[in-house]
């Protein structure tokens, strides 16, 4: 009896320390995942869709490595969720995501759009797929690798943007100050 005690205590520990999954913090308007509609403390496991598509619907999602998410009108497939490793794909909509920098261990977060994709280690960033054939990505702290199905990818830093195609075979970077200016205050709406 003691030992099965344990072994359940241990087994609890251990799926508490390694989260494969991201929490919902934070509904506003209709959200659903995997046809269930969300409340907050719900877990979004690998595989599911989130979808926040409605007028004024977003989700706040907490993610492994003190990370968060904020899925803002759009829907978004979970890939992989681990404690040192996550992978979204934004399918449609804006995703403003912050990943706390952690030199002590190396904690990877991506996000695929059907145009391409975009590394993080520690950053806060935007990533939108609004139009077909079109993915855009603004980074607000740190720095963001934006790769595209061709192959082609680059740092992207701080205070820079970048915009691209499935069909170019570039990346194209700039700076707006005013979108830029819109996106730092929805971080800060976030607490961050």
């Amino acid at each position: 009896m003691k030992n099965t005690f344990l072994f359940i205590l241990c087994f609890f520990s251990l799926s508490v320390i390694a989260q494969d999954h991201a929490i919902v913090k934070k509904i506003n308007g209709i959200v659903t995942s995997s046809g269930r509609n969300l409340s907050i403390g719900d877990r979004i496991k690998i595989g599911e869709i989130v979808d926040a598509s409605g007028k004024g619907s977003f989700v706040d999602l907490e993610i492994p490595g003190e990370g968060k998410m904020r899925l803002v009108g759009g829907v978004m497939r979970v890939k992989k969720v681990e404690k040192t490793e996550s992978i979204y794909e934004l399918i449609k909509g804006k995703i403003f995501t912050y990943l706390k920098p952690d030199k002590k261990t190396e904690k990877r977060l991506r996000i695929y759009t059907s145009e391409g994709s975009f590394a993080v280690r520690g950053t806060k960033f935007v990533v939108v797929k609004e139009k077909d054939y079109r993915s855009f990505l603004c980074v607000c702290e740190g720095s963001v690798e934006a790769k595209n199905n061709f192959g082609v990818n680059g740092i992207v830093h701080e205070n820079q943007e970048v915009e691209f195609s499935g069909v170019d075979r570039d990346i194209r970077s700039k700076i707006n100050s005013r979108d830029m200016k819109k996106l730092r205050a929805m971080f800060k709406k976030m607490g961050l």
